[in-house]
């Protein structure tokens, strides 16, 4: 097909159509004018300027352009000129790149996020552990179960030896004010006492035959613990063959419940040659503690150095009246002592919400007892134990109960378990101070034992293979039963809210005790016997706490004294001193486990 070119009369644009003649409509104008055909133009040739052309020597006639309606000539391509783009669509592209950079931007700032989410420790909502010490779901430790080699832990241990020797002056708050007599059992209403002995019997053969010496090392000290309770006594060889698991493990371990189980079985064992060991583990978990009194589920290991400038400064604030230090860093096993949670807070004050990191009540309950033991050991841990009342008096609910967490939402994760180690943190705060303040009555302490008393007379489930036994609000109705149990005794109490907690807990217990003497309500059923036999056994961890709250002002509609102890105090009696009159459970409840010499 032939084109023709020719423009536009009124707009002056430059057109390129077939070769015709007829009307024409500007296509940007919309004028409308008369074209007549002309001499074809190709499109695939340029236009170019007339040129002579020779023919038999004779001068040929150019090829002319047809007359158009425009004399001008044309020089660019025969190519219709683009119309400018209308503002609108400037506008439309501009607003199109803005809103892609901000997706652009957006994407990379949240993949930024998740990454370095990612790189930080990842804390847990829920119960990692939940609040049963020893939990299929827990923490793992070393898979080894021979621990560290010889050469290793003699080089710890010798450390330990030169470097934390045991000041010999008493580091309590004061001397107790007098021994307390052998704690016998008397029989109550609606108890079959025989009965629950064959049951004690038959749950220590068990332990016996089953005493672990590998995995965590939280169980063979747990199992050392109960044996001790149960009536073994510390040379029998299966308590030694447990002994030696936790004092060959424990310098290389970081879990808290275990380095907390270590310390109770050793204290409990008696042997002096221990000392040094208790002292390690017991600087390890005052490291350990956090910025609002709790603890995490592991401790950061301390070198022998650095124990020993934890000891020296926890000595050196013991009695003098160092002002304190709020530096608000957090305490690593490299840094300054002086950084230490304890020492920035002080007494009496109202403990903020500081949040850091996990905390939880569970693992503090043991950490707590562990440092109330290792006071006997050389170690001045009434910082610590303050901070730990205070965490407690800060974050108690309304109705007296606590939470696993002091940011979980109150009285809906395991209150009942967690308000009985609530119990305990305010009874070791209140161990700490004069006998003279202990005269009146302490609100916080009646407004849980208020609470616990409400599942106590709960009817038991029937037996079964495995499940709950009370339905209370925690994991496990075993590891809930002991720390009822580990509350009632710390404050001598035989009924709490008017209910005989030991007549309601025991026959349950022993109604689901299993054929092989052992029992089976949580993963794990070297804990749930253990458990179990504690409570059977009404077994005090802490007698010499409890001599010291025997003047603790309770409400007897909240809770009644169980009458076993010798309240009037003798102020000739040192039960800190290694008098070969005290009998043995008299030292024991002074500070000195059985099986320590006179």
């Amino acid at each position: 097909m032939s084109f023709i070119k020719t423009r536009c009369p009124a707009c002056q644009l430059k057109l390129v159509m077939p070769k015709a003649s007829g009307h024409v409509r500007c296509p940007k104008c919309d004028h409308r004018f008369t074209v007549n055909g002309a001499a074809p133009i190709l499109m695939s040739r340029p236009v170019s300027p007339p040129q002579a052309s020779v023919s038999g020597g004779a001068a040929a006639t150019p090829l002319a352009a047809a007359p158009v309606a425009t004399a001008a000539p044309l020089a660019e391509p025969a190519m219709p000129e683009p119309t400018p783009a209308p503002k609108s669509s400037v506008f439309r592209r501009v607003l199109g790149v803005v809103l892609g950079a901000a997706v652009f931007l957006a994407v990379g700032i949240g993949l930024l996020m998740f990454c370095l989410r990612n790189s930080q420790p990842r804390e847990t909502a829920e119960e990692p552990v939940i609040d049963v010490p020893f939990g299929a779901a827990g923490p793992q430790s070393s898979s080894s179960p021979a621990g560290p080699t010889a050469s290793s832990l003699q080089v710890v241990l010798a450390a330990a030896k030169t470097q934390l020797k045991p000041p010999i002056a008493p580091v309590k708050a004061g001397p107790l004010p007098g021994a307390v007599k052998p704690i016998a059992l008397p029989p109550r209403p609606g108890v079959d006492q025989a009965k629950i002995d064959r049951a004690i019997d038959r749950g220590a053969a068990y332990l016996a035959k089953t005493a672990p010496t590998t995995g965590r090392l939280g169980y063979p000290a747990l199992t050392g613990l109960t044996l001790l309770h149960c009536g073994r006594t510390a040379d029998d060889p299966i308590v030694q063959s447990l002994a030696r698991v936790v004092r060959q493990r424990a310098p290389s371990e970081t879990l808290t419940y275990d380095l907390s189980l270590s310390i109770m079985f050793l204290d409990r064992l008696g042997d002096p040659k221990d000392w040094p060991l208790i002292q390690a583990i017991a600087l390890q978990l005052i490291a350990g503690q956090g910025s609002m009194g709790g603890w995490n589920y592991t401790c950061a290991k301390l070198s022998p150095e650095r124990g020993k400038q934890l000891l020296t400064a926890l000595q050196s604030r013991q009695s003098a009246n160092v002002p304190v230090r709020p530096t608000g860093r957090l305490y690593m096993a490299s840094g300054d002592p002086n950084d230490l949670p304890a020492f920035q807070h002080r007494p009496g004050e109202t403990l903020p919400f500081k949040p850091h990191g996990h905390e939880d009540n569970s693992n503090t309950q043991f950490a707590v007892l562990a440092l109330w033991a290792a006071q006997k050991h050389g170690i001045p841990a009434e910082h610590c134990l303050g901070l730990v009342e205070a965490r407690f008096r800060a974050s108690q609910a309304n109705d007296g109960s606590w939470s696993y967490t002091w940011t979980s939402p109150l009285n809906r994760v395991r209150p009942d378990s967690m308000t009985c180690a609530g119990l305990i943190g305010l009874a070791v705060g209140r161990g700490n101070v004069a006998i003279a303040n202990l005269k009146d009555g302490d609100p916080a302490i009646e407004n849980a034992l208020r609470f616990v008393s409400r599942k106590i007379g709960a009817k038991g489930l029937p037996p079964r293979p495995r499940g709950k036994l009370v339905q209370a609000d925690s994991s496990s109705d075993l590891y809930y039963l002991w720390t009822l149990e580990r509350a009632a005794v710390v404050f001598d109490l035989q009924t709490i809210g008017g209910k005989d907690w030991y007549a309601w807990g025991a026959p349950i217990i022993v109604a689901h005790q299993g054929a092989d003497g052992s029992w089976n309500e949580s993963p794990s059923l070297i804990a749930d016997t253990c458990f179990a036999l504690l409570f059977l056994k009404r077994a005090n961890v802490a007698q010499d706490l409890t001599v010291r709250l025997q003047h603790l002002a309770i409400s007897k509609h909240i809770g009644e004294r169980s009458g076993d102890l010798d309240r009037q105090p003798r102020p000739d009696a040192d039960p800190f001193g290694r008098r070969s009159s005290l009998t043995a459970s008299q030292r024991e409840a002074a500070g000195y486990s059985r099986g320590r010499g006179d």
